[in-house]
């Protein structure tokens, strides 16, 4: 049995980065001191923002169902489960009472890291136009924290630099994250939340200056720490006792 379970393939560079956070923030010496994971990286579970305005055959919660009912059989019971998609998790109300797994709400956590640091409470969330749509931040906001989004022609280029990302064979990182960078501080005084994991992908030495939160970067924490092992912060961004008391 696994101490953590991913569900992934939302997308498969996105799942991979969220790997490497975990072992990052692991405080481990050795092998053994690191959790034992199981990655699904399920990527034919269909496209999350374009079934949310345009519908389809198949929706994404099946796909998030079967890795969730394998999952149950795979990870410990007091183990810790996420999945590797903000947009996916709108379809959380359709799954929570269902299953037995200690799944972690990565929007509800980012948020109510936000809630309890020092940081500005008013949030811009980067994220995909379905996730803006769903209004998947304002449904998890602990209640003092005002969620805005960038404006209409912004979303859409953050909505392409995610599915540039997304296009591993042409990607160029770099580049990407200097975009949004730029399109930060064009909207100015805010706590930025990288609300879409693919932005998770870019290199965090651009953002230098701009109060930002890593949604993924804090279900990676939680993921460690829930499973009952120790982590350290590698990002001074971030505050280990915040963390450890989510």
């Amino acid at each position: 049995m696994y101490d953590i379970g991913i569900i992934g393939g939302m997308g498969p560079k996105a799942t991979s980065t969220l790997f490497d956070i975990i072992v990052n923030y692991t405080d481990a010496n050795n092998d053994q001191e690191h959790p034992s994971i199981i990655i699904l990286n399920n990527t034919k579970v269909p496209d999350r923002t374009k079934y949310i305005f345009e519908g389809g055959e198949v929706s994404p919660l099946e796909g998030i169902n079967e890795a969730l009912e394998v999952l149950s059989k795979l990870v410990k019971s007091d183990g810790a489960v996420g999945m590797v998609c903000n947009t996916a998790h709108y379809f959380y109300s359709n799954f929570m009472d269902k299953t037995n797994l200690n799944f972690l709400n990565m929007p509800k956590y980012a948020l109510k890291y936000i809630q309890n640091s020092n940081l500005n409470k008013k949030v811009c969330v980067l994220c995909t136009k379905g996730t803006k749509k769903t209004g998947i931040y304002e449904l998890n906001n602990p209640g003092n924290i005002e969620v805005r989004y960038p404006n209409e022609c912004q979303c859409e280029e953050i909505q392409r630099i995610i599915y540039q990302i997304k296009d591993t064979a042409n990607a160029d990182y770099d580049v990407m994250a200097q975009k949004l960078v730029q399109i930060m501080k064009n909207i100015g005084e805010y706590t930025f939340i990288l609300a879409c994991t693919e932005l998770s992908v870019l290199n965090k030495s651009y953002f230098s200056g701009i109060s930002y939160v890593d949604a993924m970067d804090i279900l990676a924490m939680l993921l460690v720490l829930k499973s009952g092992y120790k982590i350290k912060v590698v990002n001074e961004i971030y505050d280990k006792e915040i963390i450890e008391g989510l």
